[in-house]
């Protein structure tokens, strides 16, 4: 019997450890498996954050040796990696979708440019694309190229007027809506215009447009005007229809506007007249169009003796801001008691006009438009440059800030074409490896720089002493209005560049006194804290006003022709 018990004791030991032993393993192994699953639940919901607080955007995107040439700007603060591209031809269905591999990484603040360049990829102008750019965390940006041909795009034309006398201008608007339901932006719209006869005899021909010739990128959401100018002579009663398109555009996607003569009804009608070379006006004219295409011509003025009250306007019609139309007297007569042409007058770029009015023995101006005292610091030349500045400055030189982004008001009176960019330094930096950025902004409507300029940001540059141009990529143009000149560098150096400047008395008084009367309450230019890197694509908000503080000098060239 002891034995028996014995032997028991023995058997329930072991039944125990072999209980015990399971049961620590199956704990062991049931810790290991929630601690595994809670280290992947918040690896991927830190995975998550990071993907929802991805900010990219597409700023440019452009065709080079028939290859795209994408640029990616990240506007968040976390690195992002642009993993694959995805892209569709939406007009040739027979070439399918194609994967990309990319695997870039653009790192907060910078853009990452020439997306497509080095890849075995040919695209055609004249062919819509889908394109998307996916980033590692999964995050997707989708935009179109020429993709006005994938759905009817929303299209507006205007005739002002719609009714006008013979042989008198109409301007016809287009208006481009991108409607685009998924939001994606467009690019390359280049508008299109058929003119056909409905009623009547008679004749539309083209003066200027379109202008702009295309668009570069559209937003969703965005609109954009086109402009054209035509002169219209023929029988009473003639009707001319204008139909609008985009090229590559949407079947039957366009907008049509009928423009009428009827000169019965428009009453005090003056005499309209063009030249594309010099001329001696007749009195039997009113208003003189000149074309300065080719080059500059002469608008002489008869005698005013005996024609008290004969009224002339003259207008520079030109699309090239590179010739003048030169205002001239007779019998050495003055306009306002300068004698013309050793004191002439002259219109310096497209639509200036000027009315002159004889008094019986000179002329005398009762109309001159545009009247911004800026307007004739912009005539134009491959061999000079433009500023802010609304007076010759005296070039006081100006240290840069770190880690702020300035901006400077800047206004356009017309529109321009510009081709580069340029600053100076006075004195570098230390060490000389800092860099610096400067670029353009739109305006918001309400004094605030908003919007980069698509392709104003050309690129870092250093900071040894030297005059900097730099040449946009495709020449930019600005319709009139209020922009800002952007300047920021790097925050690395000991000692900060110095730049040629404007003085203060020299900018456009746009941001007034912001406290009271005097020099040290002017307003010259908004400053708001930013980590250096490229111009970012909206300005950031909460700037404060500088005041009595001067600014770089940042010149522009304008397009010559």
């Amino acid at each position: 019997m002891n034995n028996r018990r014995g032997i028991s004791t023995v058997v329930g030991a072991v039944f125990f450890v072999i209980i015990f032993t399971t049961a620590v393993t199956f704990v062991t192994y049931d810790m290991n498996l929630l601690n595994n699953f809670t280290s992947a639940f918040v690896t991927k919901s830190q995975s998550d954050a990071d993907a929802n607080h991805e900010e990219f955007s597409i700023t440019k995107v452009t065709l080079a040796n028939n290859k795209f040439n994408i640029t990616v700007q990240n506007s968040g603060n976390i690195p992002i990696t642009i993993n694959r591209l995805w892209i569709q031809n939406k007009t040739d269905i027979t070439w399918g979708t194609s994967k990309y591999d990319i695997n870039q990484i653009v790192y907060p603040g910078n853009s990452l440019s020439e997306i497509g360049q080095s890849l075995p990829l040919y695209a055609k102008p004249t062919q819509g694309y889908d394109i998307k750019l996916v980033t590692m965390r999964g995050n997707v940006k989708e935009f179109f190229v020429n993709s006005a041909s994938q759905a009817p795009v929303y299209l507006q034309l205007f005739a002002l007027p719609s009714t006008i006398s013979n042989n008198f201008i109409t301007t016809l608007l287009l208006g481009v809506t991108n409607n685009m339901t998924n939001g994606g932006a467009l690019t390359n719209i280049v508008p299109n215009m058929a003119v056909s006869n409905v009623t009547g005899f008679g004749k539309a021909t083209l003066i200027s447009g379109p202008t702009p010739s295309s668009y570069p990128l559209l937003n969703g959401g965005a609109e954009t005007f086109f402009e054209w100018n035509y002169n219209i002579n023929g029988t009473n009663g003639y009707t001319v229809n204008f139909k609008a398109s985009l090229q590559n555009g949407y079947l039957y996607n366009n907008a049509s506007q009928n423009v009428v003569l009827n000169t019965a009804t428009m009453g005090n009608v003056e005499a309209y007249s063009t030249y594309s070379t010099s001329h001696t006006l007749l009195y039997t004219e009113d208003t003189v169009n000149f074309n300065t295409t080719s080059a500059t011509t002469a608008a002489t003025l008869p005698t005013s003796v005996g024609h008290t009250g004969k009224t002339f306007t003259i207008r520079d019609g030109s699309v090239s801001a590179g010739n003048l139309v030169k205002i001239l007297t007779t019998s050495s007569q003055t306009i306002d008691g300068y004698y013309s042409p050793s004191g002439s007058m002259n219109l310096t770029h497209q639509d200036q006009i000027v009315k002159v009015i004889s008094d019986g023995s000179n002329w005398k101006t009762v109309g001159f438009n545009p009247s911004e005292p800026v307007d004739y610091f912009m005539r134009g030349s491959t061999t000079a440059w433009y500023g802010n500045a609304i007076l010759p400055t005296n070039s006081s030189i100006i240290i840069s800030t770190p880690s702020t982004l300035r901006a400077t008001p800047w206004v356009v009176p017309h529109t321009i074409t510009i081709n580069e960019i340029q600053t100076e330094i006075s004195s570098q930096a230390n060490p000389t490896t800092t860099t610096c950025h400067i670029g353009i902004y739109r305006d918001n409507g309400n004094v605030y720089p908003q919007t980069l300029v698509s392709g104003s940001d050309v690129n870092t540059f250093t900071t040894t002493t030297s005059v900097k141009t730099l040449t946009f990529g495709t020449p930019i143009t600005l319709t009139k209005g209020l922009y800002w000149q952007a300047w920021t560098c790097g925050t690395a150096a000991t000692t900060q560049p110095t730049f040629r400047a404007n003085t203060v008395d020299v900018i456009p008084p746009v941001l007034g006194y912001v406290s009271t009367m005097g020099a040290k309450g002017f307003g010259t230019a908004y400053t708001v804290n930013f980590t250096y890197g490229s111009l970012p694509t909206t300005y950031p908000s909460g700037a404060t006003i500088l005041t009595a503080t001067p600014t770089p000098m940042i010149l522009v060239e304008i397009q010559k022709g």
